[in-house]
């Protein structure tokens, strides 16, 4: 019988269904634990060399064929795992392993929450319940999601996953945040984190008074993930989506006191941590597929297109404005000629170089020679101004 062993392998390193970066410990074996210790929210992984099921903590999970004939079962660790060693059991056909499996401690924040008489009554519809909980357990046997997941909000994450809360100075049983909330404007487009097949949408109007306007996507093997308080869906149920595909708007329906996102994964119904399926942990900061980062080349030319314009129409207000100033400047009253001579030269060499070197260098040299023509205006002006007031001076001597 072969024995499981360790590995370094991390999820992290699963790509389209192959393995990258394995770092394994050089023994001969047909079933492989990775990673050998995880910590409460982790994804863990049991790979094997024909179909089998992994008996942990009183659920049995299912195995998927991915590739050569090689099958892996995904096992999820919650928030409330406690630590220390549990039993882990692979069956197969023929054969029943047991190895015990390392939980780590893993401590996460409290938070205490004061809730008024209608908030504290505000309660999940059955129909609310009954509609996630489906989504949430939805198994089919391909695989769509690919590795690394990207954050589908461009915001500041308010709540980390696991967070403990106490309402009105109870601990809320059985409770921790399951997901990140990233906060970010109404309207502000939430993309697809991974390819998928969207298997449920809720609204506030079929009775969803907590989750407010909900989606839910299938990622394949047991992989789902939810998007709470919506504005609004862009995809319907059935719908497949792309990676970084536009799936919905940031809202604050349901219980919400303020725009944001609840983003959830579950494996199996099980909520982990979706930090463990990002590139880049933990997630605050990070940012999603942008369309520059996906068409850097076609972004960059509209960009440049756009810059160009904005500058050329710019530079000809800037231009309009200094012509107007010294045409001003011209007709301006020979009274108090040292005091307007002063105030009228500098209000036009103002108004010519407010289009500088450093406010746009690739247009600075088109412009230079109408700049200069403007300039020798000026300076004519002031001239001429200079010689009539010294005609009428000498004049009234």
């Amino acid at each position: 019988m072969a024995s499981i062993f360790a590995s370094a392998l991390l999820i992290a390193g699963l790509t389209a269904g192959k393995l990258e970066h394995i770092s394994l410990v050089p023994l001969p074996a047909k079933t492989q634990v990775v990673p050998a210790q995880v910590r409460p929210g982790s994804t863990l992984q049991v790979f094997t060399d024909g179909q089998s099921k992994v008996l942990y903590q009183e659920h049995t999970y299912p195995s998927y064929a991915i590739y050569d004939g090689r099958w892996r079962a995904l096992i999820p660790l919650s928030a409330l795992d406690r630590p220390g060693s549990f039993p882990l059991t692979v069956e197969s056909n023929s054969d029943r392993q047991v190895e015990t499996l390392k939980v780590l401690p893993r401590k996460f924040p409290m938070q205490h929450i004061s809730l008024g008489p209608a908030q504290a009554e505000l309660k999940e519809t059955p129909k609310e319940l009954k509609a996630i909980r489906e989504a949430l357990d939805t198994e089919t046997p391909d695989q769509l999601w690919r590795m690394p997941f990207h954050t589908p909000l461009d915001g500041h994450v308010t709540t980390a996953y696991g967070l403990r809360r106490t309402y009105n100075g109870v601990l809320a049983k059985d409770y921790y945040h399951r997901g990140y909330d990233i906060s970010a404007p109404r309207g502000n487009p939430i993309l697809a984190p991974s390819p998928g097949k969207v298997v449920m949408i809720g609204s506030v109007a079929q009775g969803f008074r907590v989750h407010g306007n909900t989606l839910v996507i299938d990622h394949g093997q047991g992989v789902v993930s939810i998007y709470i308080h919506l504005l609004r869906p862009l995809v319907k149920v059935g719908d497949t989506v792309k990676l970084g595909q536009q799936i919905a708007l940031v809202g604050s329906t349901g219980r919400a006191s303020g725009p944001h996102l609840h983003w959830g994964l579950y494996v199996h119904g099980i909520s982990v941590d979706p930090g463990d399926w990002l590139k880049n942990r933990p997630i605050p900061g990070s940012q999603p597929p942008s369309a520059a980062r996906r068409k850097p080349a076609l972004a960059k030319t509209i960009a440049n297109i756009n810059k160009a314009s904005l500058q050329t129409k710019v530079l000809a207000k800037r231009n309009i404005t200094a012509a107007k100033t010294i045409a001003k400047a011209s007709e301006a009253s020979t009274e108090q000629p040292k005091k307007r001579k002063k105030h009228r030269r500098a209000e036009a060499l103002a108004a010519l170089t407010i289009t500088s070197k450093t406010e746009f260098p690739e247009t600075h040299a088109k412009h230079k020679s109408h700049r200069t023509s403007l300039g020798k205006l000026a300076k004519a002006s002031v001239k001429k101004r200079k010689r009539k007031h010294s005609h009428t001076t000498l004049a009234k001597t």
